[in-house]
């Protein structure tokens, strides 16, 4: 696989200035870098492209944090919860929120890291987020608001917050930890652009009073949305796999779109969702002919099998993984750690400039040349 290629791309890193929690909770078992600890090193060791290594046990110390037995959010039992920990997302949400409305981008983009595959891109002339959502609430047809034992929520303001600031938000799928009924609920509110998947709108949000609002893109090349050009490929996420471990579709699978986001200066942003039904490589391919080449991936896990040699071997983006720390996930599957990332190679493809790790509440600013 080829790794190095011409970069033509600058990132520029902003550092920031993040209160440090103080918490009562007493640390689990087993010494760990206190989250205080743990958020300082963050805010002095910020996310930049090539050698990340001093930011390596950081995010081992947080990939250690997340799979304590006592993360536990997704069962409704929030007194086995570690409230500390919750309280250190809740922060670092915040933070996001609060800079979002504050930064003022003049040229490129900023990037920031929420939960799970959510990510919000900030350009001079508009802001949009992909796959946003509070945590690991599995109902996608209520709020988490209305469960008293829900622990991992945003509060009203956070909400309101949100839809203030974002534009547009684009939904890969229907499922719990791409899907959030509160915040699209409070965006269209907000007289903001929700584009979903056919089934999302027609079969999960047929009854409810945002329906006529949601935007589905159907088969033209390319549409507008506000200040965005978007491109989408309707794919599938297959669920089940067959005798030969390989996965194959159902009907019952969830529509799936792919996109491909470029804002006005030309910047264009792939998410490939959790596809694995449909290879979308020779539509990407298609893109790339006609000028859509990505500069920047939101790599979601590594499906389909091959998808990320296939893509090396036609463009060059930055990577910045998502899809990790999914909480819904812990109790049968884990949960995706980042700290892999900057071993074997992975860290090679970091030292090249070619991938660069966010966690929760880090940003990035992204100019392309």
């Amino acid at each position: 696989m080829k790794i190095l290629g011409n970069w033509q791309a600058v990132v520029i890193l902003i550092a920031s200035t993040i209160p440090l929690f103080q918490t009562e909770q007493a640390v689990a078992e087993e010494p760990m870098l206190s989250l205080a600890a743990l958020e300082a090193g963050l805010a002095s060791h910020p996310p930049h492209l090539g050698d990340q290594s001093e930011r390596q046990p950081l995010v081992d110390a947080l990939d250690a944090w997340v799979n304590r037995p006592d993360t536990v959010y997704w069962d409704n039992e929030p007194t086995r919860a570690n409230r500390e920990f919750f309280q250190y997302y809740l922060g670092r949400i915040q933070k996001v929120l609060n800079e979002v409305q504050a930064e003022k981008v003049e040229s490129g983009v900023m990037i920031w890291k929420l939960y799970s595959s959510g990510l919000i891109v900030k350009t001079p002339e508009t802001v949009f987020a992909i796959d946003v959502v509070e945590g690991p609430f599995k109902k996608i047809d209520r709020s988490p608001a209305d469960d008293a034992e829900y622990l991992f929520k945003w509060t009203p303001a956070m909400r309101a917050q949100f839809a203030e600031t974002v534009d547009t938000l684009f939904i890969t799928h229907r499922h719990y930890d791409h899907t959030s009924y509160a915040l699209v609920k409070e965006l269209i509110a907000h007289e903001k652009t929700v584009v979903v998947p056919e089934d999302l709108k027609e079969r999960t949000w047929k009854r409810q009073p945002f329906y006529e609002q949601l935007t589905v893109l159907g088969e033209k090349p390319v549409y507008t949305i506000g200040q965005l050009q978007v491109r989408v490929f309707h794919a599938v996420q297959a669920m089940q796999r067959n005798a030969e471990n390989k996965y194959y579709v159902l009907d019952t699978d969830p529509d799936h779109n792919v996109y491909l986001i470029r804002t006005k200066d030309g910047t264009t942003f792939l998410h490939n969702g959790d596809n694995r039904g449909i290879h979308f490589m020779p539509w990407l391919k298609s893109a790339i002919l006609q000028g859509w080449k990505p500069d920047v991936w939101f790599k979601i896990l590594a499906w389909p099998k091959g998808v990320i040699q296939e893509i090396a071997s036609v463009t060059d983006p930055l990577i910045i993984p998502a899809h990790e720390y999914e909480m819904g996930h812990k109790p049968k599957y884990g949960t995706s750690k980042l700290g892999h990332y900057f071993r074997g190679e992975y860290k090679r493809w970091m030292e090249a400039e070619r991938l660069v790790v966010l966690t929760w509440g880090e940003k990035l600013r992204f100019e392309k040349l």
